[in-house]
Parts: C-alpha cells; sequence; structure tokens
C-alpha cells in the first residue's frame, strides 16, 4: 500500500506455511528504496499490489510474480482485521499502510485457499528506522548467511551461532542477522 500525500509505503509479508505475518511501513524519504531493498531480502514468490503501483515494478526482476489486486476500503480493512486477529495490536491504528497491506493479503489468501487461515493470528510490525540496512550485495559479501565460494552453509555467520535446535529458532536468528538493531537498549534487551 502508498499512503496518497506524503510517500507511506506499506509491506507486509507472509509464509502460508508457517502462519509468519510481518508488516512494515517505510515512510523516510527514499521510502520506494527501502521497499525495493526489502524486496531483494526476502525474494518474495509472489507481490501483490493496487494496480496504480503495478507500474514500478512491472520493469524489474520482480515483474513475473505480480498480481494486481483491489485496496480494501477502511470499512473491509477493519472487518479483515478484526475476523483474523481477535486481540488486535494497537499498532492496526498507528500503522494504517502497512495494515493495508496486511488487509490485502487476509483478503487474498481466503480467496485464494478458500480458508480463514487460522494458524496466521499474529502478526509483527518492524520500523525500518530501528534496524541498520543491510543490502543483498552485502549479505553475500560477509557471507552473512552463506558461503559464496561453496554456496552453502558452512563458514558463515549464520552457520557459526545457529545452535538452535528448531527450524523457528533459526528464523529468528537469520531475521537477528539481516536485521540488526542500531539502538544500544534494544541490543541489550535482545
Amino acid at each position: 500500500g502508498r499512503s496518497r500525500g506524503n510517500l507511506v509505503y506499506g509491506l507486509c509479508k507472509a509464509d502460508l506455511s508457517t502462519g509468519e505475518l510481518e508488516a512494515y511501513e517505510f515512510d523516510d524519504r527514499d521510502a520506494e528504496g527501502a521497499v525495493f531493498l526489502e524486496l531483494e531480502r526476502i525474494l518474495p514468490k509472489e507481490i501483490l499490489l493496487p494496480a496504480e503501483m503495478a507500474p514500478l515494478l512491472s520493469g524489474t526482476a520482480f515483474g513475473g510474480s505480480l498480481t494486481v489486486v483491489s485496496v480494501p476500503d477502511q470499512a473491509e480493512r477493519a472487518d479483515l482485521l478484526a475476523r483474523q486477529f481477535p486481540f488486535p495490536d494497537p499498532l492496526f491504528k498507528e500503522k494504517t499502510v502497512a495494515s493495508q497491506a496486511l488487509a490485502m493479503i487476509l483478503r487474498y489468501v481466503r480467496e485464494t485457499q478458500f480458508s480463514e487461515a487460522p494458524h496466521m493470528k499474529k502478526v509483527r510490525f518492524f520500523q525500518e528506522s530501528g534496524s541498520m540496512v543491510i543490502d543483498p550485495a552485502t549479505v553475500q559479501n560477509l557471507d552473512l548467511l552463506e558461503n559464496r565460494f561453496s554456496r552453502d552453509g558452512k563458514g558463515s555467520l549464520f552457520h557459526v551461532l545457529n545452535q538452535f535446535l528448531t527450524a523457528p529458532g533459526a528464523r529468528e536468528l537469520k531475521k537477528w542477522i539481516l536485521y540488526p538493531l542500531k539502538e544500544l537498549k534494544s541490543i541489550e534487551e535482545r
């Protein structure tokens, strides 16, 4: 989603297999660039977007995975969010553009999966300003997730640090590596 006044972009990532939902809102002067960086990081299989935004991505590497959908109006957005999340996050009201992107995904899942997706019960809101932006080239050059020479995980920072016994723990570690915090207090809390 995109706010009409100042440039505010909302992005929501959904993993249907795990039920993970993540919502982002970018509102700085290079919001469009931040969205492109995030898309390069997550490498989505499919991108849902309103028709007016399709030209932004149609000539990019993501152009083949675009699905144009309509934007839910405020009443439909509120209904979609309330049905999916009985105890809504207060950020739904604060992050309206990210919530709009989330509602687009929820509607699309219901229409294509013929289901309410009951396992998708929690959304994590991210603020780009709270973490460093690491572009894909830096991730590769620093061998953060895989060794650039052998193209496997051995020798990467992730491989060295990953002592988790479960897949969710390993996924969380990947997020910590790809989105390092900037503020000392947040780092100490983690």
